[in-house]
């Protein structure tokens, strides 16, 4: 059971994400993938996601909708973004 607190997505604003990657090359490849299902998943049937994250203040899990993802980011609603190098995984 994770017991990782669930954080508002317009809370992460007010976060700060570490300098050094929680991931590898090959991580951060493979949550670029998923975020781009998970984008379509998204935009095309409202379905959303667990995004769980790690930031200076901790470790984070948003349920959300991936609006724009890309090689270095996810976009939520509202123009919030999570680097990949602070995700841990994306669940659905």
């Amino acid at each position: 059971m994770d017991n990782t607190p669930i954080i508002a997505k317009e809370a992460i604003k007010g976060l700060t994400f570490p300098q050094e990657a929680i991931n590898d090359a090959n991580q951060r490849q493979e949550l670029a993938s998923q975020a781009e299902r998970a984008m379509v998943l998204g935009n095309s049937e409202h379905g959303k996601v667990s995004v769980l994250f790690h930031s200076a203040q901790g470790k984070h899990k948003v349920e959300t909708t991936i609006w724009v993802a890309n090689e270095q980011d996810i976009t939520l609603k509202g123009g919030v973004i999570i680097p990949l190098k602070a995700i841990e995984s994306i669940n659905w």
